[in-house]
């Protein structure tokens, strides 16, 4: 008999990786403890996480779901959503009704609060098709994307340009900028203080940016992360320009944060292709110029909503880090 139990997602961060290691084909990121540990630790000023566990008769984790917590600015309106991630159901379980107990109950959980929740899946994806059973319940859902992941490789004597990249350790001197963003067709990722220092506290290797032009206008905002992914040879380090805030793209902007991402940790990264997974309402003639390239990866986005009238429906892409 199967049995969804609720959990202390941070707790469960141990086993919920070992499981994700068993589903998670390469490449994808390495799961470590600390990486889910940060990932789950994520919480709002209306909202905390959701975990839910299925177990085995003899006490294995089969099946694992967790609702993190981001909080997203639409036309004025701002609100703690539910950031649905890092599902898993043990490769022995799957056609079972495992995948659809933890999906259905996350969304029984999450309707209770009245607030959106997203969701980002590969195309055909068992959390695709779960998240399109929603729909067909009678969910308030809004697809968003598609999301094409980007790749940049840099020139050995390639230069930013006119463009200044200035690291921070302050969080809120992003701020300016996340607020200059602002369009009738993207959910910003809108962080609050609290939530930018935990941004901060990511345990891999990151770094804040803030871009300047010439005359010392602010450009733009982004956080890049040195992160582990495994591939079918083995593991690799690389460069992920894991947040981007540009109120105004242009591609010598893109391109100087792309450039500060591939140097910015030479003794650490062994593969030289800097990985930008959301670059959601960007000209692909900038995204061209700067130097970005398409990538195989795909991603498709949900908001789902309680009712029909809610404000954040009309989106139709969103800036935030892809989970």
């Amino acid at each position: 008999m199967i049995c969804v139990e609720p959990v202390d997602p941070v707790a469960l961060a141990e086993p919920a990786g070992r499981l994700l290691a068993q589903v998670w084909e390469p490449p994808c990121l390495h799961y470590t403890p600390d990486y889910l540990r940060w990932q789950f630790g994520f919480t709002g000023e209306q909202l905390s996480p959701i975990g839910l566990a299925v177990y085995s008769d003899s006490k294995e984790l089969i099946g694992f779901n967790c609702a993190t917590i981001r909080r997203l600015r639409f036309r004025g309106a701002v609100s703690d959503v539910f950031l649905f991630c890092l599902s898993a159901v043990h490769p022995q379980w799957r056609g079972s009704r495992v995948a659809g107990s933890l999906y259905t109950t996350m969304l029984q959980m999450a309707y209770k609060t009245e607030k959106p929740y997203m969701s980002f899946a590969e195309a055909g994806s068992p959390s695709d098709i779960s998240a399109q059973r929603a729909q067909a319940a009678g969910r308030y859902l809004t697809s968003l994307g598609p999301f094409v992941f980007h790749g940049f490789m840099p020139r050995p004597n390639a230069e930013p340009g006119d463009v200044r990249v200035i690291e921070t350790d302050d969080p809120e001197a992003l701020r300016p900028v996340i607020q200059a963003c602002d369009d009738d067709k993207t959910l910003w990722n809108d962080p609050d203080p609290r939530m930018l220092v935990h941004y901060a506290a990511d345990p891999r290797p990151s770094a804040m940016l803030l871009l300047e032009g010439p005359e010392g206008d602010l450009r733009g905002a982004a956080r890049i992360v040195c992160a582990e992914t495994l591939t079918p040879q083995g593991m690799s380090i690389l460069p992920i320009v894991d947040n981007l805030f540009l109120p105004n793209p242009d591609a010598d902007t893109l391109r100087a944060i792309c450039l500060h991402a591939a140097r910015r940790w030479p003794d650490r990264v062994t593969a030289p292709m800097v990985s930008i997974p959301n670059v959601w309402g960007i000209d692909p003639a900038i995204l061209k110029a700067a130097g970005l390239r398409q990538t195989p990866a795909r991603f498709v986005g949900f908001i789902g909503t309680y009712s029909a009238s809610d404000p954040f429906t009309p989106a139709c892409g969103t800036n935030l880090d892809i989970v």
